[in-house]
């Protein structure tokens, strides 16, 4: 439920932004789609695994992590970890 709470609250942040920071706002979620697509690919022709299931959580922490910093992401987390997780999954 504290997660869920966290959620909502960088959605507030990030909207509250927006205004004044479209083209960062843009970037990021270029970014972030850039590796939601990747998991939809890895993932697609899977059984759902506690990996998979940990890399999707953390695709919302990516997403505090770029928009609503000052809440604090869970755990590190890059485009570049993701990818590299998902490379992990995609070769098992």
């Amino acid at each position: 439920f504290h997660d869920m709470l966290r959620y909502l609250r960088g959605i507030r942040a990030r909207l509250d932004k927006l205004p004044t920071r479209v083209m960062a706002d843009r970037t990021s979620m270029h970014e972030i789609l850039g590796v939601e697509d990747f998991y939809d690919t890895v993932v697609t022709h899977m059984s759902w695994s506690k990996e998979i299931e940990a890399v999707a959580w953390s695709l919302e922490e990516l997403r505090i992590s770029a928009f609503a910093q000052h809440l604090g992401a869970r755990e590190k987390v890059s485009v570049a970890r993701l990818r590299k997780r998902l490379d992990k999954i995609a070769a098992a």
